[in-house]
């Protein structure tokens, strides 16, 4: 509390101050008049414009408008789709409770948002405590993860949510049958836990039962079910419950996780590790033995700004905005209008200026410069448009996310009878 004295000084200064203010004034002879100079504040500083968010899961996808309202549309049979029901939807329709976001993370059949003041919030299945809210209780609208509030990132698996803290710590919840949970333990969590030893996280990634975290310095520590080698352990395909450091890797700049499989941008290019049975590693092999637990060089991929994984599916997004995908291609998930497996890596049609995209399990969505956004690929339960056919080149969903009009659901209410 300030003393009588300082608040009587603050007054004296205010009245001194609106004196000046109105009429011309006089200095203390009388002879000339004062000049009253105020100092302008300065301009505040506008925040700078919020960029949409999308994500893809097994069959749905959302996106986060500019204004932080989120849209679903898609498969919603664990009312992934949060509009307060199950039923699979056409075209896109508002999470209920959801609002700031900044980010999406679609997993299997839940979907994850982070918000700008570093809250989480998830919906959907939760039959393993995905959506972290302290139950495994199906949540059919946005609901506060416990205990999370200064997230920078998320990423969803399939059953289970990770947070990268602003400190570069990472917290974990749902399954932990295969040690995704990265706490050393084999109990599923329906809220955070905390990530062994990991300090210096700067970027994560969720694949269908392990996660990887790009680290200080370049390293890659990963955690999780390693069936395909997909940890990058060589000589052990036995989950780890806690981080190992991939070997063999230095200067990590991007990484991935996907369903079975890990890749990691280096000074040396791309290079990906794990289950490799549809050729998809391009290391010339197929079937069981392609499997490879140790980094594997992909050749042609270069100027690599983001990667992404999907069911035997990888696709690379250059700084230039385009986008490369390769493996498997019966879904149309090559985006190149044949539908075919591509055993190089081929350039999806008519996409530029491309400044992110997610990979579900057998669709991909892209944004573009000034909010467009694009999508291909599977499209059986509606995940991309209204016709249920595959998309073997991007089909333009929104000319301008932001111009989205999402329905509202109603959802039903039921009052007591009162008897």
């Amino acid at each position: 509390m300030k003393s009588f004295a300082s608040r009587w000084a603050l007054v004296s200064v205010a009245i001194l101050m609106l004196s000046g203010c109105g009429g011309e004034e006089t200095d203390a002879s009388g002879d000339q008049p004062a000049s009253a100079s105020a100092t302008a504040a300065p301009a505040p500083v506008a925040a700078p414009p919020r960029l949409p968010s999308v994500c893809a899961g097994k069959a749905h996808t959302c996106v986060a408008k500019p204004s932080g309202e989120v849209l679903c549309w898609g498969a919603n049979l664990d009312a992934q789709l949060g509009d307060g029901t199950g039923e699979t939807r056409t075209s896109p329709v508002v999470v209920l409770g959801a609002s700031d976001v900044t980010a999406l993370a679609c997993g299997q059949d839940h979907t994850c948002a982070l918000q700008s003041t570093g809250s989480v919030l998830c919906w959907g299945a939760n039959t393993d405590g995905e959506v972290g809210d302290g139950t495994t209780e199906v949540r059919s609208s946005a609901t506060s993860v416990l205990g999370i509030s200064d997230a920078t990132a998320i990423v969803a698996g399939n059953n289970f949510s990770c947070a990268l803290m602003s400190g570069g710590e990472v917290s974990c919840w749902g399954s932990n049958s295969s040690g995704a949970l990265g706490n050393g333990s084999r109990d599923n969590s329906a809220s955070p836990v905390a990530v062994n030893g990991l300090t210096d996280a700067e970027e994560i990634s969720a694949g269908l039962s392990h996660v990887c975290a790009r680290r200080a310095g370049g390293k890659m520590s990963c955690w999780g079910s390693d069936g395909d080698g997909q940890l990058g352990t060589p000589g052990s395909n036995s989950p780890s419950r806690v981080p190992v450091e991939v070997a063999g890797l230095a200067g990590v700049t991007v990484i991935a996780a996907g369903d079975t499989n890990s890749c990691a941008a280096t000074a040396d290019g791309l290079q990906c590790w794990g289950d490799g049975y549809a050729g998809h590693l391009l290391n010339g092999k197929t079937g069981f033995e392609a499997d490879e637990p140790t980094p594997v060089k992909i050749a042609g991929v270069t100027d690599i700004a983001q990667i992404g994984i999907g069911e035997n599916t990888f696709c690379v997004r250059s700084a230039a905005g385009t986008i490369q995908c390769w493996g498997e291609g019966s879904s149309g998930q090559i985006g190149n209008g044949s539908g075919d497996d591509a055993e190089l890596p081929t350039e999806v049609n008519g996409l530029s200026g491309v400044i992110d995209f997610s990979q579900g399990n057998r669709h991909l969505c892209a944004l573009r410069e000034g909010g467009a956004l694009s999508c291909w690929g599977a499209n059986y339960s509606y995940q991309i448009n209204e016709s249920r056919d595959t998309q073997k080149t991007p089909f333009a969903v929104a000319n301008d996310v932001g111009a989205i009009e999402g329905t509202t659901s109603v959802v039903p209410s039921f009052e007591a009878s009162g008897e």
